[in-house]
């Protein structure tokens, strides 16, 4: 259990995955505070890219409008008892 992670995020549109990295850096006095867990874009070959620069987090190829959302909600769940103290953010590079 983590309880330095403030923000469990969902990255969607994340192509090769800046977003995630700048996510992934942030900090506050030295400890990290945010955790990437989901990669969406619909497009594979920035999925594989992502994959590549963000290997432990889940990828989905596909439309976020037409993703399932039982699927994040598992994976979320999963994560909230990883770091419980943190918020859920969607973020949207359109």
């Amino acid at each position: 259990m983590n309880t330095d992670i403030r923000l469990i995020v969902i990255d969607s549109f994340c192509g090769a995955g800046g977003v995630t990295q700048g996510f992934h850096r942030a900090e506050i006095d030295g400890h990290k505070i945010a955790k990437v867990i989901i990669g969406i874009n619909h497009d594979a070959v920035a999925i594989a890219s992502h994959k590549a620069n963000h290997p432990d987090t889940f990828h989905f190829v596909e439309d976020f409008t037409t993703l399932d959302p039982n699927k994040m909600v598992e994976i979320l769940a999963r994560a909230k008892v990883m770091y419980p103290c943190a918020k859920v953010l969607f973020w949207a590079s359109a």
